[in-house]
């Protein structure tokens, strides 16, 4: 399965984070370094191991490490309907 921004999901770049508008809620996230990575990368649909390789390498973390912090991301934002 490939994980993307979900459609009508409005986020902003400043600096090196990101800021999410939610559609139908009244506030913001703001995502803290990894998730900001994180949102980055999946402009463009990646599998969850792609995107665990990616934060493997540019966090230089263990393969595990990154695995459980994306499928913790992913799980949340998917819930949330905002990938």
């Amino acid at each position: 399965m490939k994980i993307g921004q979900g459609l009508g999901v409005i986020s902003k770049r400043i600096g090196s984070s990101w800021i999410i508008l939610e559609p139908n809620k009244k506030y913001v996230r703001k995502l803290n370094s990894t998730g900001s990575f994180i949102w980055n990368l999946v402009k463009k649909p990646l599998t969850l191991e792609q995107i665990a390789s990616k934060v493997s390498s540019h966090f230089n973390v263990d393969i595990e490490t990154a695995k459980k912090d994306v499928e913790r991301f992913v799980s949340g934002y998917l819930k949330s309907k905002l990938l």
